[in-house]
């Protein structure tokens, strides 16, 4: 730990000049990031500032980008390059407990080129995704008291999916959704994102979906098919809109369950 044990030779390999500790526990970020796709960076007195935990270091190195100063404007936070890599030196402590510290890990991480394939809002909602060859899944959990409404951007190969296409994810408070995203149903089939579970798929002929949607909850799904295939639903008031192979469907539930059969016509 460089903070607290520092090594003079491995600091003089490293290029870090000299170490130097610092009261407080504020640190602004340098530059102050800029709106970043809708998120908004939590500004105090025009600047960009985070709480950080543990001892304060101001860094001193040669050749140095400083990400991070501290209330006197001393670097405490840098990147340089180290031979054919790059190093990041943080003069201070990190921790997952604090929520706020969401935006300095981004601003870190941009520094170092590495970019978030996964975008949500709000920010406080937690999302993991998970891919197998057949398709991904999205779980979204809400552990606040309060209802959630959520989107979900997420790039898949060289683009990016929003989940829904329109509206949101109703998530129910401490709840949580393991959401399908461009699954395979049959070789012309795919199920490309939903706003609620799917309980169960019966391939046989006619295809079918049964939905996690309760008496008087709504759902959105949005599907690729053979113009050549309809889309009812049972249990449930069905509107649809297609573009060629694109079914966009809106559902809201009268009973439950609530299935969807997809066949040709």
């Amino acid at each position: 730990d460089l903070a607290f044990q520092p090594e003079p030779l491995l600091m003089e390999g490293l290029g870090i000049q000299h170490l130097q500790s610092i009261p407080g526990h504020l640190v602004s970020l340098d530059p102050a990031p800029r709106r970043v796709q809708g998120h908004e960076p939590h500004v105090v007195h025009g600047h960009t500032e985070v709480f950080v935990e543990g001892m304060l270091w101001a860094i001193q190195a040669a050749k140095a980008k400083t990400l991070a100063r501290t209330p006197e404007g001393k670097s405490c936070a840098i990147l340089k390059r180290v031979g054919r890599g790059q190093l990041l030196v943080l003069g201070f402590g990190l921790t997952h407990r604090f929520d706020y510290q969401v935006e300095l890990i981004r601003h870190l991480m941009a520094g170092l080129g590495v970019k978030a394939k996964l975008d949500v809002r709000p920010w406080d909602v937690p999302v993991f995704v998970r891919t197998s060859a057949n398709g991904t899944f999205v779980f979204a959990c809400n552990p606040h008291e309060e209802a959630r409404h959520v989107t979900v951007r997420v790039q898949l190969g060289k683009g990016w999916s929003r989940i829904p296409p329109r509206g949101t994810i109703a998530l129910k408070p401490r709840s949580c959704l393991m959401l399908p995203v461009n699954l395979k149903l049959t070789d012309t089939i795919r199920l490309c994102s939903t706003t609620c579970e799917i309980r169960s798929i019966d391939r046989t002929t006619p295809l079918s979906l049964r939905l996690a949607v309760g008496r008087g909850e709504r759902a959105s799904l949005e599907l690729t098919l053979p113009t050549s295939y309809t889309v009812t639903a049972q249990g449930a008031l069905l509107t649809q809109r297609r573009s060629g192979r694109r079914c966009l469907l809106d559902v809201v539930a009268s009973d439950d369950p609530v299935t969807l059969v997809l066949r040709k016509f």
